[in-house]
């Protein structure tokens, strides 16, 4: 089963990421075909105005009854087959983005994964050889974006008047994802809610410009609380990464992370209990009791470093060391890079050239194998590297 990746700092019901800089196609697809509403789901809406087209784009306005509400669509056009759900004035900034110019990714000639059914998960993804630390697994374009959170209480009208320019191929790979909700909730907000990930609106990651969005392959990655990935969101290209965090044998089940991963245990568990309806049996979770309180006083201490750096607190040295510590125990590798971050900005403002230029380094090698030298982080820390080398050299 593949559920909603959730980060613990974020409002909206999606996995933390990271991101960079970039951006228009070809010919809009306005296929009008329109997939069937499930069983629980009314009649469709027409959408109220007139599209508004270019070249480039289709833009549908939509007569939403809440104004508080997305009031249209943005379709990107074939070969960039998606829909992006938002307020009107924003999807014309939007349209502009000049990351349409960029050519989504090509597909690699042969992929290192492949996906298939999982007793009690859905669907899941596997490693079709062995993959290496730091390899690029996956980069797609999403099929889906909305910068608001699904409602559960929507019936499917809105969600559906969404897919109608799409492609047919591309209806029928969102309509196929796994939806994990409870009975009551529509379908397609369903599959909405089980399926998002991380997605910005900017180059620089904010919780203001931040939204979700569905995939076809990275959705079918199923939830470990040691994730052998890390998704990070590229605005520079519009796509969602998958990389490997550690060595991934062939055959071995790819995972992601949708829990809270600096909660306890029996936290952790609850939430994707209450939210994605299943009980998480990764081996995190199946520990015996004294390695699980052990590994939960470690998450907890994490947490509190994490709260500490993030209200403006300068650690310590000692402070930094038990949480790389924590952190490389736990084999939580995007925390280890935080830390890593967070350590080469407080040695540098203490001064010790030496030391911070050896955290610097070890915070861009980290990056560059979570999310690829493009990043915004892997460039940050690439960009505090060059400045202690500027110091060591002075």
């Amino acid at each position: 089963m593949s559920a909603s990746k959730d980060s613990p700092e974020l409002a909206l019901n999606v996995k933390q990421l990271s991101l960079s800089s970039n951006n228009t196609p070809a010919t809009t697809s306005t296929d009008s075909s329109t997939p069937k509403p499930s069983s629980s789901s009314n009649a469709t809406q027409t959408p109220s105005a007139t599209p508004s087209s270019t070249p480039n784009h289709l833009i549908v306005p939509y007569s939403n009854p809440d104004p508080d509400e997305p009031e249209g669509f943005l379709y990107v056009p074939a070969g960039r087959d998606l829909v992006i759900i938002d307020q009107l004035a924003n999807l014309e900034h939007t349209a502009s983005w000049p990351v349409w110019n960029v050519p989504p990714p090509p597909p690699p000639a042969e992929r290192c994964f492949y996906i298939q059914a999982v007793e009690g998960k859905g669907q899941g993804m596997f490693a079709s050889r062995d993959i290496q630390k730091g390899e690029l697994i996956i980069e797609e374009r999403p099929l889906y974006v909305s910068r608001l959170q699904p409602d559960e209480a929507s019936d499917g009208t809105f969600e559906l008047a969404a897919l109608e320019h799409l492609s047919p191929s591309t209806r029928e790979r969102f309509l196929g994802l796994s939806n994990a909700q409870d009975p009551h909730i529509n379908r397609l907000p369903g599959i909405l809610l089980t399926n998002l990930f991380a997605v910005d609106f900017d180059y620089e990651s904010s919780d203001e410009q931040l939204g979700g969005g569905v995939y076809e392959f990275i959705c079918r990655a199923n939830q470990d609380c040691v994730p052998s990935t890390h998704y990070h969101f590229q605005f520079s290209t519009f796509t969602g990464r998958l990389f490997a965090t550690r060595d991934i044998a062939k055959d071995e089940e790819i995972s992601v992370t949708y829990a809270p991963l600096l909660a306890t245990g029996e936290a952790r568990r609850r939430a994707l209990s209450t939210k994605y309806r299943f009980d998480c049996l990764c081996p995190t979770c199946t520990l015996p009791p004294d390695l699980a309180a052990a590994s939960d006083a470690r998450r907890a201490q994490m947490s509190r470093f994490d709260a500490f750096v993030r209200g403006g607190g300068m650690p310590s040295y000692p402070m930094l060391m038990d949480a790389l510590k924590d952190a490389e125990k736990e084999g939580l590798a995007s925390e280890r890079a935080h830390v890593l971050l967070a350590g080469t900005r407080a040695l540098a403002r203490s001064r010790q050239v030496e030391t911070a230029l050896d955290w610097a380094t070890r915070t861009r090698e980290a990056f560059e194998l979570l999310e690829g030298p493009d990043s915004f982080y892997s460039n940050l820390a690439r960009e505090q590297e060059e400045a202690m080398l500027k110091k060591r050299d002075a």
